[in-house]
């Protein structure tokens, strides 16, 4: 069985009174561990991840992933960041 392509997901800030991106890449890293997350970007009010392990499901499931992970309480203030 072969492991799901690498995708990246991206988190950004909604409200200015959220963690640093900093600190929410720490804990996304930890919440989303499972998928062997990379650091990919720390911007002010951005955090890019790649997890190495991508879901099955590709992107969509991708970002499903990460809502998860916010919705975890541990990172207030982040959302995925919306495409298109």
């Amino acid at each position: 069985m072969s492991a799901a392509a690498a995708v990246e997901v991206v988190a950004v800030r909604r409200d200015a009174s959220a963690p640093y991106a900093e600190t929410t890449a720490v804990r996304l890293v930890w919440l989303l561990r499972a998928h062997r997350p990379r650091c990919a970007g720390i911007e002010r009010d951005r955090v890019r991840l790649r997890l190495a392990d991508g879901p099955p499901g590709g992107q969509a499931a991708a970002r499903a992933a990460l809502r998860r992970a916010l919705a975890n309480g541990s990172v207030p203030g982040w959302a995925v960041e919306r495409w298109g």
